[in-house]
């Protein structure tokens, strides 16, 4: 048998969504529950989203202002280099110390965090699963809040390897800077147009990238920019051609080699 506790409400899922409402909750007087499957606090914005993507491009905004920008200010400085590791591991930090905010936050409004997947077992009860699968813990609550927000998607041509094919989560971990980079998709949650603006606007790398709606995001963020293709329409397949990939597009080709 596992422990069961009882709620007023029980919120599943820790992002941005799920952890204000359950804050609110405990301000009203409710006995809250916060469900994340993570380790830490936060969903995907905090943790492989919003927040790591957009420290990536103030450090590499930084970068291209020393590189490129500095001498018309009068600075001059001399052999600018890029050490992408502490590059990650500033980002890494701005994550820790941000996820930890949220984590202090939930213990002062007393909301009791629970770590683990969560699995209905009818409208008012949940089980929590842990790393082996099994059971751990058993929650009641008359309300519950479904939070679980958003996850790297797959398209059934071009699945996630972690090498050549990467998610936004691996690419927001990558330890070099590519050659060249396709990216699949350009929405703001899981960074992809941040991550092409951080590999060709500062980093000044080839880039194509590949999905409606892309083109004038992009166009926005650097107008001025002629190592980027824009691409405006779906992707229709792909094909692996030695180390890279090259893209269909259906009006277009773009070859990716890594």
């Amino acid at each position: 048998m596992t422990p069961q506790s009882s709620f007023d409400l029980i919120v599943i899922g820790a992002g941005p969504g799920g952890y204000v409402c359950a804050f609110r909750a405990a301000q009203l007087g409710l006995k809250v529950a916060l469900v994340e499957k993570r380790a830490t606090l936060g969903g995907t914005c905090l943790n492989v989203g919003c927040i790591p993507s957009k420290a990536l491009l103030a450090s590499s905004e930084h970068y291209a202002f020393a590189k490129g920008h500095a001498s018309e200010h009068g600075i001059k400085i001399d052999g600018v280099s890029l050490d992408v590791a502490a590059m990650l591991k500033k980002k890494d930090g701005i994550v820790q110390k941000l996820t930890g905010g949220v984590a202090a936050l939930a213990k002062a409004r007393k909301v009791t965090v629970f770590t683990g997947e969560a699995r209905f077992i009818s409208a008012t009860e949940i089980s929590l699963a842990g790393n082996t699968g099994a059971p751990s813990a058993s929650l009641t609550a008359k309300n519950i809040v479904i939070a679980t927000g958003s996850a790297p998607v797959e398209l059934p041509f071009l699945k996630f390897d972690g090498t050549t094919i990467l998610s936004s989560t691996e690419a927001l971990t990558l330890p070099s800077v590519p050659k060249t980079l396709a990216v699949v998709g350009g929405g703001a949650i899981h960074g992809g147009t941040e991550i092409g603006a951080v590999m060709v606007t500062y980093f000044r790398h080839r880039c194509g990238k590949c999905g409606r709606r892309d083109g004038r995001l992009l166009r926005k963020r650097r107008a001025d920019r002629d190592d980027m293709a824009l691409g405006g329409e779906d992707v229709a397949g792909c094909m692996r051609v030695g180390e890279g990939v090259v893209i269909k597009e259906q009006v277009e080709i773009l070859e990716c080699l890594r």
